[in-house]
This record gives structure tokens, C-alpha cells and sequence, in this order.
């Protein structure tokens, strides 16, 4: 009887052992473990960390003129499918880039600079008719114009 009873403290003496290492580990790791570590950035944050990278890109946030060196100018547009950049090079169109929102994807873009007009399209699902945003840039005085094809 004494050593079934030796025996059965041994065995909860090692479990407590095991569960207090277990969370000594665990308080030494961190709260990686348990709660995110970092937090998500803000857009200005984003252009802040952007400006003072070594060769980044110049970032155009929202809808405005952004002068290239190239001597176009870049404007950014939201749709309801996704966002849109795009640049006029004298008056030349181009769609630089084409962000699709969620549940949308890039169906069509013309790439490069345009004689006219340049085009693209979001598509949502299967893609009816009624789940396509089409879309044009045109160059007005050298500055990228998003219009809506209907």
C-alpha cells in the first residue's frame, strides 16, 4: 500500500513538473504565441517607411497628380471591382496597374502606352454582364481620366 502510494505521488509530482515547464516555455517564448505581435499600418505609416527606403519607388496615394520623371503624371482611382493607375505620357494613355477588390479579378488591360484610349475590365464570378466594371484612361492635357464604359 505504501509504495502504490509513493508510486501515485511520484506520478503527480512529475505531471505538475510537466505542466509548470510547459508554461514557464511559454511565458519565455512571449505573447508570440498567444496575441499578434505586430499591428496592421496605417496608410501614411506605409508612405513614411516607403519614402525612406533606399531606391523605393515614389508612392501616389488616393486620386491625384503624381509627376514621373519621365514627365507623365500617375493618378490612382477606386471602382467598386478595384483600383485603378493610370499614366499619361504626353497623350498617351497607359493602365499601369489593376487591383482587383475581393471576389473580383483582372479580365482584361492593355498594357503599355495607348494611340487612344486605354482599356481594362474587372470581373466578378462567372462573369455576366452585370459583374464587369469596364473601364477607359484617357489623356485630357497630359492627365490620366478614368471613364466608365456602359
Amino acid at each position: 500500500m505504501a509504495r502504490r502510494l509513493i508510486v501515485t505521488a511520484g506520478w503527480c509530482a512529475a505531471a505538475v513538473l510537466a505542466v509548470l515547464v510547459g508554461l514557464l516555455a511559454v511565458n519565455i517564448i512571449g505573447d508570440g504565441l498567444t496575441s499578434p505581435s505586430t499591428r496592421a499600418m496605417s496608410e501614411d505609416e506605409v508612405d513614411r517607411e516607403l519614402a525612406v527606403q533606399p531606391g523605393a519607388p515614389s508612392v501616389s496615394t488616393g486620386v491625384g497628380d503624381s509627376p514621373r520623371p519621365d514627365g507623365g503624371v500617375v493618378r490612382t482611382y477606386t471602382t467598386p471591382a478595384g483600383t485603378v493607375v493610370g499614366r499619361c505620357t504626353g497623350n498617351l494613355p497607359e493602365v499601369v496597374s489593376m487591383s482587383p477588390a475581393q471576389g473580383y479579378s483582372v479580365h482584361d488591360r492593355d498594357t503599355g502606352p495607348q494611340s487612344d484610349d486605354a482599356d481594362g475590365e474587372f470581373r466578378r464570378g462567372d462573369g455576366g454582364r452585370g459583374d464587369r466594371v469596364e473601364f477607359e484612361i484617357v489623356c485630357t492635357g497630359g492627365v490620366p481620366e478614368l471613364v466608365a464604359d456602359s
